[in-house]
C-alpha cells in the first residue's frame, strides 16, 4: 500500500508530508506516468496513505516537525468515496452500563436464549 508513496518521496528526495499536489502531477506526467489505471491505483492508494496519517499521526508530525499532514492528492483526483470517518471517541461508561444492561434484560426473550446468554 506504501508503495506508492516511497516511490514519490524516493522521487523527490522528501518526507511524505512536504509532498504537494504539484509534485504528483509532475512526478504522474512525467517519470510515473504509466497507464490510466496504474496511475488511478497508485493515487488511490498514495491518498489512502495520507488518509491514515491525517487520521493518525496527523498532531504528532505537527508537533515534531512543524508540518501540516495533507495529502497531496487534489480535490479533483481524490476517490469519490475516500472514507473519510471522523475521530471515533468511545461511549461513556454510563452508556456501556445502560447498553450491556438493556441487552441483558433482552436475553429471556431471545430467539435462543440459552446460545445468546452463553455467548
Amino acid at each position: 500500500m506504501i508503495k506508492p508513496v516511497i516511490e514519490l518521496c524516493e522521487f523527490y528526495d522528501a518526507v511524505p508530508w512536504r509532498l504537494a499536489p504539484k509534485h504528483l502531477d509532475q512526478y504522474f506526467a512525467g517519470a510515473g506516468k504509466r497507464a490510466r489505471s496504474t496511475v488511478r491505483a497508485k493515487i488511490n492508494k498514495i491518498d489512502g496513505y495520507f488518509a491514515f496519517l491525517e487520521q493518525r499521526y496527523a498532531c504528532e508530525i505537527a508537533r515534531r516537525f512543524g508540518a501540516a499532514v495533507e495529502s497531496p492528492v487534489d480535490p479533483f483526483n481524490r476517490p469519490r468515496h475516500r472514507g473519510d470517518f471522523g475521530l471515533r471517541i468511545p461511549p461513556s461508561q454510563r452508556a456501556m452500563k445502560e447498553s450491556f444492561a438493556a441487552w441483558r434484560d433482552a436475553l429471556p426473550s431471545a430467539r435462543k436464549e440459552a446460545v445468546a446468554c452463553r455467548d
